[in-house]
């Protein structure tokens, strides 16, 4: 198993572009679809690929079916297993299957490798495995007569291996997924591409050829050869075209009139609401203007006035941007250079010893009034990391732009950090410094400051008197290897607080439940949309390396149903680490409870998840989670 994190970053620099390119249709409209904001400027070139067109027509003789792809779910391999399965005994005499991939990941929570073992246990012809096969090694296996690659991945771009095979003459039957429509030629596809990605549709056209024991080749849309030319053509005009782009902004620049920076002084402690009446109601500018929280412990550099009227210029083209408010580069009293960025906008020397955890903030003054939400709790005190926060929580940018403008006079904190591990005097808090992050780095420092707990790092304990106690850990479902969270509705039942789990952008609930249990749901209409759901709980780590304790308890109903399966992963940035996986068998008598303790080595990034799999048939019953604990040793 796979879980996938979208950085945000490719978000913004999307945004920020003049224009995208991309291989496929499929690629930019599925990004519109997912929220992503584009530039206005868009072109479809496909990937440069190597070989030329073939001729139409061309048939092979295949007698053995592949696999080619990284063995997981989101490539088809339990599509590819399920169709085997159902070919049934009309087999032709000399038919094998082959797997070519890597085999790093999990399926249902087993080594992808033990889950083909497992699944052609029983398989009478020869199965041929070729796991982690070097690339030279792979295209060579493919080459060999007789092959049928079978693609039947649920989400692809331009996949390579469909080109790659085009152009090679090697037989494949494949899914109608993402740009694949894009790259064959609609003519000649019909009789290898299937259009609704099911076990029936596939196995009617994988029966069909191997009972004739020949397969149509496939071939390449025209556009896809001309790839090469498209690109110089674009480059080519690009470069033309720059040199006026170039005196166009210059003109511009002179037409715009002069921006008025208004600065105002900030210290700690200074009161949100005092910040914002000063600022926006008793503040007298002239647009356009932008204010510069300045706080006491900083200077403005004399030669560079003349860049913040410039960028206060910018801030005010880019209104419609994402981009709300920017700081600059700082110049530290030992000299040195430090830029400022998230997560906690401070300004240090390198290590923890010394830092100002407060930074110079530009916006445009009608942009900050609008965005600055003195009256909104917890925000007692204005700092720049909880502006920073404020602005996410809107889905706006703080961004730190490349040039030195400031000089720190002096730190504000000398022998405390202003990170969320080390935290100063008036931030510190009993407890373990390991926190989790929940959206991004400043919900620690605001938990840090208005939280103050004795609590483990990340605790899940569910009990009669707090429903929702998910400290740290994040309750939601898989979905083709990412993890989804739910959303949570309350609501009175029996004078006693039930929930109600629902999955995002879905009008039906995953399950109605109480507050204790975990469902896994199979063979319902309540599973977000599949016919199999898993649900998961999962951590991130937002620390150094520290030595950890998981405490993991939990009762386990298999009453109904072919049962269930409860498992514990490590995710790492040397793979995934299962620590433990029981199975359970259906109509059970009595609850089973399992108590569980380790000892581990948790980094930063790494990630926590308890997964309970249905089997066949299982959406009733399911886990109580007693107990789900990390402690810092």
């Amino acid at each position: 198993m796979t879980v996938l994190h979208i950085d945000m970053a490719e978000r913004d620099t999307m945004m920020l572009a003049d224009m995208i390119i991309s291989p496929t249709r499929y690629m930019i409209e599925w990004l519109k679809l997912r929220g992503w904001v584009l530039p206005l400027q868009q072109e479809v070139i496909p990937n440069i690929i190597q070989g030329s067109p073939r001729s139409s027509g061309a048939v092979k003789e295949v007698h053995r079916l592949v696999f080619f792809g990284r063995l997981e779910e989101r490539k088809g391999i339990k599509l590819f297993v399920s169709m085997i399965n159902a070919l049934g005994k009309n087999l032709p005499a000399d038919f094998e299957v082959v797997f070519i991939g890597n085999g790093r990941g999990y399926i249902d929570s087993l080594p992808a490798v033990d889950w083909i073992n497992r699944q052609s246990s029983n398989w009478t012809f020869p199965v041929h495995k070729h796991i982690g096969a070097a690339p030279a090694d792979a295209r060579a296996l493919l080459r060999q007569p007789g092959n049928l690659i079978v693609l039947c991945s649920a989400v692809e771009n331009m996949p390579y291996a469909l080109a790659e095979a085009a152009t090679a003459g090697i037989p494949l039957v494949t899914c109608n997924s993402g740009g694949i429509p894009e790259m064959l030629s609609q003519e000649h596809s019909k009789d290898i591409m299937i259009n609704d990605r099911s076990v029936e549709s596939l196995l009617t056209v994988v029966a069909k050829i191997l009972k004739g024991r020949q397969a149509p080749l496939p071939v390449l849309t025209p556009n896809i050869f001309a790839a090469k030319q498209s690109w110089l053509k674009w480059h080519d005009s690009h470069f033309a075209s720059h040199a006026s782009r170039v005196n166009a902004d210059v003109r511009r620049r002179r037409q715009q009139q002069t921006s008025n920076v208004v600065h105002v002084a900030v210290s700690f402690p200074n009161k949100a609401a005092d910040v914002r009446a000063a600022i926006c109601d008793r503040m007298e500018v002239k647009a356009p203007s932008c204010v510069l929280l300045l706080p006491g412990n900083y200077k403005v550099l004399n030669e560079s006035r003349p860049v913040l009227n410039d960028i206060c210029g910018k801030l005010h083209l880019m209104n419609a941007s994402r981009i709300a408010a920017v700081t600059f580069g700082i110049l530290l009293p030992d000299q040195s250079l430090t830029f400022p960025s998230s997560p906690s906008w401070m300004a240090y020397d390198g290590s923890a010893a010394q830092c100002s955890d407060d930074i110079p903030i530009m916006a445009t003054h009608e942009q900050f009034c609008s965005t600055f939400k003195s009256q909104a709790k917890p925000y007692q005190e204005y700092n720049s990391w909880s502006y920073a926060h404020m602005l996410v929580r809107q889905r706006l940018m703080l961004v730190a732009y490349p040039a030195v403008v400031f000089q720190l006079l002096a730190y504000t904190h000398e022998g405390y950090g202003c990170i969320s591990a080390n935290p100063p005097a008036h931030r510190k808090f009993p407890g373990p410094s390991l926190l989790s992050l929940y959206a991004n780095a400043e919900d620690v420092l605001l938990d840090s400051v208005i939280a103050p707990a004795t609590k483990p790092h990340a605790s899940l304990v569910l009990d009669a008197a707090d429903k929702q106690n998910h400290r740290g850990w994040s309750y939601g479902w898989i979905d083709e290897g990412r993890f989804l969270p739910f959303t949570h509705t309350r609501h009175s039942e029996s004078k006693l607080q039930h929930g109600v789990w629902q999955c995002r952008n879905e009008s039906l609930p995953y399950i109605h439940l109480g507050y204790k249990m975990i469902h896994p749901c199979a063979q319902s209409n309540h599973c977000c949309g599949r016919d199999k759901a898993v649900p998961a709980i999962q951590y991130s780590v937002n620390s150094a390396h520290m030595q950890s304790s998981l405490e993991v308890v939990f009762d386990v109903f298999p009453r109904c149903g072919d049962g269930l399966s409860v498992s514990m992963l490590h995710l790492h940035k040397l793979g995934v680490e299962q620590l433990f996986n029981y199975a359970y068998k259906g109509n059970a008598s009595s609850p089973i409870r399992e108590t569980l303790n380790f000892k581990l080595n948790l980094l930063y990034r790494d990630t926590l998840i308890l997964l309970v799999d249905p089997h066949q048939n299982h959406d009733c019953d399911g886990v109580h989670v007693a107990k789900l604990e990390v402690w810092g040793d």
